[in-house]
C-alpha cells in the first residue's frame, strides 16, 4: 500500500487506499499508531478515528493508540500483514508515513494483542473505552436499524463516546432499502452479548425482542416509543426516554436538537426514512403532530418528496418474493402474553396484500412450526394493507377464530381471511385488543 503524503490526524486522512482486507473486518481490536503532536488531543483523535473507520464499516470493539516516538515508529513491526512504502512526494520517511496515515491501522486478534503489548512500553499506549452497541429489537424493521445507526452517529460524533450500531437479525426489505438509498454500510448482526458490554438499546424496552443474555450487559441508555414491559437489569442508574410517539427517530430528532445541524445527509434521511415508515407516511393512528413536523422539516432540509419517497419505500417493503415462508412469518414480528398465551404478532404492511394473501395455504401450514420453534402458541399475522388501510388476519384455525372474534368484535365465519377495516398499527390497534 502506497501512501501518498503525510497527515496530521484522522481528518486529514485518505482512505482510497484503504487495505480491502480491512474494510468491513469486524476486529475486536483495532491499533492506530500516531505521531507523539496528536497525543495531546487523543479524546479528539479518538473520535475523528471512529468517524472515519466507520465510514468504511471498520467498528472495532475498542481502539488502542500506540503514540510512539519517532525512533520507536522507524522499527515498527508489529503490522505484518501490509507493504508499507513512502511515496516520493512529501513523506519524510516510511515510518514518517507510516505513522500519519491509514496504513497503521492493523486489525488483531487477541493473541496478537499480548504480543503488542510486550513490545510496546506501556506509556506510549492509550486505551480507548470499550465501544457501546446500539440495537433495537429482533426482526429489524426501518426503525429499528435506522435508530441504531441514527445513535451510533450521535455518541461517536457528538457525545465523543465509541460507539456501533449492530442489528439483532436482517433487516427488513424496507430497512434494506433504506441503507441502500442513503448509502448506509448495513450494521453487522449480532446474537448475543458478552457481560458487563456497554449497550444502549432502542425501539423496544422488552427483554423478549433482545439477546437472552441481555441483563448481564451493562445498558447504559433506553429510548422507546413503546409501552414499557419490564424485565431489564440495569448496573445502576441509567437515561431512559420514553415517549408516546409513533417513532423512535422522532425522540432522537429531539434530542439532538441543534447538534443535527451537524449530521450528514443520509443519517437525516434514516432519520426521514424511520419516521414515514412508522407513520406509514402518516397514515397510522400512531401518528402525533410532532412526527408529522419533524418528517416534514427533515424533507424540506433533505429536498425530498415525502409522498413520491414514502411510495418508494413501501413498494420495497411490498417485494416479498425472495423470503420463505417461514421468513414472512418472522419479518416483523413480536412477541406477546395473552390471558395465558404466547402469541408471535406478525405484521406485513404492503401497498399489494393480494402478493402475500396469494401464498396465505403455505403461510398458514407453517404457522405451527414456527410457533413451536419460537416456543410461542400460535402464530397471528396480519396482512396491513397501507393504500387502503386496512388488515386481512389468516385464520387457520378455531383458537385464532375465537381470538379475532372476542379482540375485534367480529364474526369470522368459515373463512380463513377475516378484513379489519381501519385497522394499521399493530400496537394501538392490535395488541391492546388482544383476547382470548
Amino acid at each position: 500500500m502506497r501512501c501518498h503524503s503525510p497527515i496530521a490526524s484522522a481528518n486529514d486522512a485518505d482512505l482510497s487506499t484503504c487495505p480491502q482486507a480491512v474494510k468491513g473486518t469486524a476486529a475486536r481490536f483495532v491499533w492506530i499508531c500516531t505521531l507523539p503532536s496528536e497525543s495531546a488531543g487523543f479524546g479528539r483523535t479518538r473520535g475523528n478515528w471512529l468517524g472515519l473507520l466507520a465510514q468504511f464499516s471498520i467498528n472495532p470493539r475498542h481502539l488502542v493508540f500506540a503514540h510512539l516516538p519517532r525512533r520507536q515508529i522507524t522499527g515498527w513491526k508489529y503490522c505484518p500483514r501490509f507493504q508499507i512504502e513512502a511515496s516520493q512526494s512529501g513523506a519524510a520517511s516510511p515510518a514518517g508515513c507510516f505513522a500519519a496515515t491509514f496504513a497503521c491501522v492493523c486489525p488483531v486478534t487477541l493473541p496478537d494483542l499480548a504480543d503488542k503489548r510486550a513490545a510496546i512500553s506501556a506509556r506510549h499506549v492509550r486505551y480507548a473505552p470499550m465501544t457501546t452497541l446500539v440495537f433495537g429489537h429482533k426482526s429489524p424493521d426501518t426503525d429499528s436499524t435506522g435508530s441504531a445507526i441514527i445513535w451510533a452517529w450521535y455518541l461517536t460524533t457528538i457525545q465523543g463516546e465509541a460507539a456501533e450500531a449492530v442489528l439483532l437479525g436482517e433487516p427488513n426489505t424496507e430497512a434494506a432499502y433504506m441503507l441502500q438509498r442513503w448509502d448506509l454500510p448495513k450494521p453487522r448482526i449480532i446474537a448475543s452479548v458478552e457481560a458487563n458490554q456497554p449497550v444502549v438499546i432502542v425501539d423496544t424496552n422488552n427483554p423478549a425482542e433482545l439477546p437472552p443474555d441481555i441483563n448481564a450487559a451493562d445498558i447504559r441508555a433506553i429510548i422507546d416509543h413503546h409501552k414499557l414491559v419490564g424485565g431489564l437489569e440495569t448496573k445502576g442508574p441509567i437515561n431512559i426516554r420514553i415517549e408516546p410517539l409513533a417513532c423512535t427517530a422522532t425522540i432522537m430528532y429531539k434530542m439532538i436538537g441543534n447538534d443535527l445541524a451537524r449530521a450528514p445527509s443520509n443519517i437525516k434521511g434514516a432519520m426521514l426514512s424511520c419516521i414515514l415508515s412508522d407513520t406509514l407516511a402518516f397514515r397510522s393512528p400512531t401518528t402525533t403532530p410532532e412526527d408529522r413536523t419533524i418528517a416534514e422539516a427533515l424533507a424540506a432540509d433533505l429536498d425530498i418528496d415525502v409522498t413520491s419517497y414514502a411510495a418508494e419505500m413501501f413498494a420495497a417493503k411490498s417485494d416479498v418474493s425472495g423470503f420463505s415462508d417461514a421468513e414472512l412469518l418472522r419479518m416483523d414480528s413480536k412477541t406477546y402474553k395473552v390471558d395465558g398465551k404466547t402469541f408471535r404478532v406478525s405484521v406485513l404492511e404492503t401497498t399489494s396484500p393480494e402478493t402475500v394473501l396469494s401464498r396465505k395455504d403455505g403461510l398458514m401450514e407453517m404457522m405451527p412450526k414456527v410457533a413451536e420453534e419460537d416456543g410461542a402458541d400460535q402464530v397471528l399475522l396480519f396482512v396491513v394493507d397501507i393504500l387502503n388501510e386496512e388488515a386481512t388476519l389468516l385464520i387457520p384455525n378455531e383458537l385464532v377464530r375465537s381470538v379475532a372474534e372476542k379482540s375485534f368484535s367480529t364474526i369470522a365465519g368459515d373463512s380463513d381471511l377475516l378484513v379489519l377495516p381501519g385497522v394499521v398499527s399493530r400496537k394501538k390497534q392490535i395488541i391492546p385488543n388482544l383476547a382470548v
